[in-house]
């Protein structure tokens, strides 16, 4: 995908959209844009204590299927991997060693999301997902240094494609959003009411918060913008209101629940609708004399466009096939664009017992944890089976015969009554990492939501 020279014989519509010629600033643009925010995600990430609590201080990290071999270095490396990290983010900005850099944020990114499966969120999947896809385009030929070192590399246009990319990441993010809202605690207003009367006496918005109709308005509203928002971003006349309504969107967000670079991110990535006159004044214009970027190996584009939607499109469907509800048993949840559906609390404690069914000790996950993973391990299912591994690891070297690890855990979902979560019987050293069934060692989430008052 790195030169010039597309093929004429093709004409159908969608080969023209994917390869029409679009003025180079908006990709430009949004690599500027992006830049900005993953250099406030990096250096924030120092400054806010993320680093420390996520990263330097924990003593386990909990790995994703088919991504063991991610290993740590040395606790206060990790300081220089996101100082590195926010120089990359830099040079993306100005478009200076573009190529490198690129490439260092997206495997230096990547090797971070997959230290440690605590730590999931939406949004770090998907900067993983964009950084790849910035690594593979030629951002850097208009409206950057690397354009003025080398103008000969130059150029005015880039194929619709790049853009489009981008824009079909946010989309799908949108939609899918909006397919996991369609859940019973949801429509019913849970978590929501929780989070609303917890923020009701905040300054300034503390009246919203605190009225009757706001959880109809963030849950059903937030439903309704998430499945029509990406339709009508894709629409002429509308896409300028809609990014107005995003923007008012994403913003509330940032406020009421402080989420982070993400809306700012969203936001930087649903610009990329707006009309290309929207840059007039903002950004330089491009030399129109410079050469028009295309494709040398457009059925490449093709195929590598489908391996990464088709995966996008599938993915999050998933939990439809798994009996329980997801946000219980969390199979399926993992990139599927379930963004702050559900409130979990929960304890746990662990139960190792020798071959003679013995109880040989009890281990509070304290022992093991840091105190952001003590938030997440009781009410995640694969955290509790991977603890529960490293507990019988231990245990069988410090002499025990034949350990079996248990676990009694109490979890309430989204306001209900706490309920027993584990099967304590289920030897969970023994249970399978990965199924596409049931896990049957998760006890049915049998309590009902609590009636509204």
């Amino acid at each position: 995908m790195d030169e010039p020279s597309q093929s004429n014989q093709h004409d159908s519509a969608v080969w023209r959209a994917l390869f029409a010629a679009e003025d180079a600033r908006r990709l430009a643009f949004f690599r500027i844009c992006f830049g900005l925010v993953m250099m406030a995600e990096c250096g924030g990430g120092i400054f806010s204590g993320f680093v420390k609590s996520a990263l330097v201080e924990p003593k386990l990290f909990f790995k994703y299927a088919g991504f063991g071999w991610v290993q740590p270095i040395d606790g206060y490396s990790f300081y220089l991997h996101f100082t590195l990290l926010a120089v990359a983010a830099t040079l993306v900005t100005i478009g200076l060693f573009y190529r490198a850099a690129a490439a260092f944020l997206f495997v230096g990114w990547s090797y971070v999301f997959f230290m440690d499966l605590a730590w999931y969120q939406n949004h770090y999947y998907l900067i993983v997902l964009l950084t790849m896809v910035m690594a593979v385009l030629p951002a850097h030929r208009a409206l950057s240094i690397d354009a003025r070192r080398k103008p000969t590399a130059a150029v005015s246009t880039f194929p619709a494609w790049m853009t489009l990319t981008i824009k079909l990441l946010m989309a799908t993010a949108y939609f899918y959003a909006g397919v996991a809202k369609l859940s019973s605690d949801w429509l019913a207003l849970q978590p929501v009411t929780a989070w609303m009367q917890d923020r009701a006496d905040r300054p300034i918005l503390g009246w919203f918060y605190g009225s009757r109709w706001s959880p109809y308005f963030i849950a059903w509203g937030g439903v309704v913008f998430d499945l029509s928002i990406p339709f009508l971003l894709f629409g002429k006349r509308p896409a300028t209101l809609a990014f107005a309504a995003t923007c008012v969107f994403h913003l509330m967000n940032a406020i009421t629940f402080e989420i982070g670079v993400f809306p700012f991110l969203a936001l930087a990535m649903t610009a990329l609708f707006l009309p290309l006159s929207s840059l007039d004044g903002l950004v330089p214009d491009v030399d129109p004399a410079r050469p028009a970027y295309v494709d040398r190996r457009p059925r490449l584009v093709i195929a590598a466009l489908l391996a990464l939607f088709i995966p996008q499109a599938l993915l999050p469907l998933r939990h439809f096939f798994i009996p329980g509800n997801v946000h219980w048993t969390e199979q399926g949840h993992l990139f599927a664009w379930h963004m702050k559906l559900r409130e979990k609390t929960g304890t746990i404690r662990f139960i190792v017992k020798d071959s003679n069914r013995v109880v040989v000790r009890t281990v509070t996950p304290e022992e093991y944890l840091s105190g952001r993973q003590l938030a997440r391990v009781a009410t995640r299912p694969e955290l509790i089976r991977q603890l529960a591994v490293r507990i019988g690891h231990d245990a069988r070297r410090a002499g025990v015969a034949e350990p079996t690890v248990h676990a009694e855990a109490s979890v309430s979902l989204n306001s209900r009554r706490p309920q027993p979560f584990i099967d304590t019987q289920r030897d969970l050293t023994k249970v399978p990492a990965i199924t596409w069934q049931r896990r049957d060692w998760i006890l049915p989430l049998t309590e009902p939501l609590p009636r509204p008052r």
